[in-house]
C-alpha cells in the first residue's frame, strides 16, 4: 500500500543526537525522504489529532518507562504496535495491542500489515478506548493507594 511515515515528537530528556544523524543518513540513502515527516517536538495538546488520523502507530522502543503513548494511541481508537518487552508485556494483554519482537523486524511488518486490515480497524476502534480506560488516574490512583497506606504505617 502507499503509506507515508510520520515521526512526531522529538523532546526528550536523554540526547538522541546520534541516532537522529544515523536516521537522517539512512532515510536519505533508502531513497523514501518523499514518504516520511519528521514533526519535531509537538505540543501535548495536539497530539490527540496525530493519533486519530494515524492508520496506526508503530512504536518499536527497546527502552521505554511506561508507554503513554501507545494509551493515548488506543484511546483515540487507532492501533498500537508495540514490542513484547516490559513494561508493555506487565500491562497489555495479547488482545488490547499488535505486538512486535525486537529481534525480528519481519515481525513489525507483519503487525503493520495486520494493523492496515479492516477487521483490525473495526476492534481497535472499539477495544482501544475501553484498554484505555483502564488507565484513567482515579483508577490508576486507586492502586497506589494500598502502596501508601503500607508507607504511611511504616513511617507511624
Amino acid at each position: 500500500p502507499d503509506v507515508h511515515l510520520v515521526v512526531a515528537g522529538g523532546a526528550s530528556l536523554l540526547d538522541h543526537s546520534a541516532y537522529r544523524t544515523l536516521f537522517a543518513a539512512r532515510l536519505h540513502e533508502s531513497g523514501a525522504a518523499d514518504h516520511v515527516t519528521i514533526t519535531g517536538p509537538v505540543a501535548d495538546d495536539d497530539m490527540p489529532a496525530f493519533y486519530r488520523q494515524a492508520a496506526v502507530l508503530a512504536y518499536p522502543s527497546i527502552t521505554e518507562g511506561f508507554g503513554l503513548c501507545p494509551l493515548e494511541t488506543l484511546a483515540c481508537g487507532t492501533p498500537a504496535i508495540v514490542p513484547e518487552v516490559a513494561p508493555f508485556t506487565g500491562h497489555l494483554s495479547r488482545a488490547d495491542a499488535l505486538w512486535c519482537d525486537l529481534t525480528r523486524p519481519d515481525t513489525l511488518l507483519m503487525a503493520l500489515r495486520d494493523a492496515l486490515s479492516v477487521k483490525s480497524c473495526d476492534h481497535f476502534r472499539v477495544s482501544g478506548p475501553a484498554t484505555a480506560r483502564r488507565f484513567d488516574w482515579s483508577r490508576v490512583a486507586s492502586r497506589h493507594l494500598p502502596a501508601y497506606r503500607r508507607l504511611a504505617v511504616l513511617w507511624h
